[in-house]
């Protein structure tokens, strides 16, 4: 399988369509944020998942042990150098050697660095950062022109863009048609009306590709002075999903540099969203709209009550998953009665999985001021 696959939706399609077998796809989900790159942070992160997911494979055939170490050494060996990695916030990475399979996907978010074995790949993950990030637009403008993006997760398509109607007659001053003062600000002011224009062309244009297909944020792009003006301009309904600004040169940039830098905006976006869902938990817990704590956040995952997952980062260990009801727990003796405990050597990575099956939203909380209110596990409730 090559990594030549006519856009994303045809590489979602391609790895679901490996059927179960005796083999083991390795499915690695990396995150490559600035802070775990700082001295390989990243690669120590992957090293005790991939230790974690040879000890699952030691119970397996020797041949398919064989495979499994091979396809994890594979893994590994493709992100030691940091200078080949992509430029994304995360990376996927499928492997099966007896498939001949081996497929990198930089990814626009990770959640946690984790290892998966199982007979077909782990596409939950990518699936859902492919419906969270929805469709974006970005209006790259200044005063005279402006060009418009539609941004997905893995994609990026620049579309018709507008040009300001001028007005003005000769090269230094007004022709005078329509004042009689020579001063453009002084008297009627055309070049800033013509901004105005502008600017006003440059929402109702965002307006009508959102009208077309809704998009789940909107991002301006371009000198900030005009970035910021053109900002007051977007109606309430662009307002309420404006995601904020980078700075750009609307004329030179790039469709890649573009899908980047909407992309952080992304990013800092829910890194305020973040800040504020640890501001309300300590009231929702006191209503009974969330839940602190592995047992009881474990407790609503299985009831299907978790709206968002709260992870801290250094959230740890192992677990067991009863076989009769399906649902995560802590020991053993919480099984009674609901079948056999199978052991689960990471549970982090199964309740990520849960949480994303049951379209939860997942936040794992890498500030450590914002993470001491969480006790490993937290989770808004959608219902009591």
């Amino acid at each position: 399988m090559r990594a030549a696959v006519a856009g994303m939706i045809g590489v979602i399609r391609d790895l679901a369509r490996i059927r179960s077998g005796p083999h083991h796809v390795v499915s690695c989900y990396l995150r490559l944020e600035p802070d775990d790159r700082v001295r390989q942070r990243y690669l120590v992160a992957l090293k005790g998942a991939v230790a974690q997911a040879a000890s699952v494979a030691a119970g397996l055939t020797p041949a398919l042990r064989g495979e499994v170490d091979r396809d994890l050494r594979r893994v590994v060996a493709s992100v030691e150098h940091s200078g080949r990695l992509p430029a994304a916030p995360g990376l996927a990475i499928f492997a099966c050697e007896a498939r001949t399979l081996f497929l990198s996907v930089p990814m626009p978010r990770v959640h946690h660095t984790r290892v998966v074995l199982d007979h077909t790949p782990q596409l939950t993950e990518i699936v859902a950062v492919e419906e969270e990030t929805g469709r974006l637009l970005v209006a790259a403008l200044d005063r005279a022109a402006a060009r418009f993006f539609e941004v997905t997760a893995f994609e990026v398509r620049e579309l018709p863009g507008i040009r300001a109607t001028a007005t003005r007659g000769g090269k230094f001053r007004s022709d005078r048609r329509d004042s009689p003062g020579w001063g453009e600000r002084s008297f009627h002011q055309r070049i800033e009306t013509e901004r105005h224009r502008h600017f006003a062309a440059v929402c109702r244009r965002l307006t009508e590709l959102d009208r077309t297909q809704p998009a789940q944020g909107v991002i301006l792009a371009g000198p900030p002075e005009e970035v910021r003006a053109a900002a007051r301009f977007l109606p309430p309904t662009l307002s309420a999903r404006f995601m904020g600004a980078a700075r750009a040169n609307p004329t030179a940039v790039r469709p890649a540099e573009i899908r980047a830098a909407a992309l952080e905006c992304r990013r800092q976006f829910e890194a305020q969203q973040e800040r504020q869902l640890i501001a309300r938990l300590e009231g929702e817990l006191g209503e009974g709209w969330a839940a602190n704590g592995a047992r009881p956040t474990l407790r609503a995952l299985a009831r299907g009550q978790v709206r968002t997952l709260l992870i801290r980062p250094d959230m740890t260990g192992s677990g067991y998953r009863c076989a009769v009801s399906g649902r995560l727990a802590l020991s053993k003796a919480e099984c009674r009665g609901e079948g056999a405990p199978i052991p689960v050597p990471d549970l982090v990575n199964e309740v990520i999985e849960d949480a994303m099956r049951q379209r939860a939203g997942v936040a794992v909380i890498h500030d450590p001021e914002l993470g001491s209110a969480i006790d490993g596990l937290a989770a808004e409730l959608r219902f009591r």
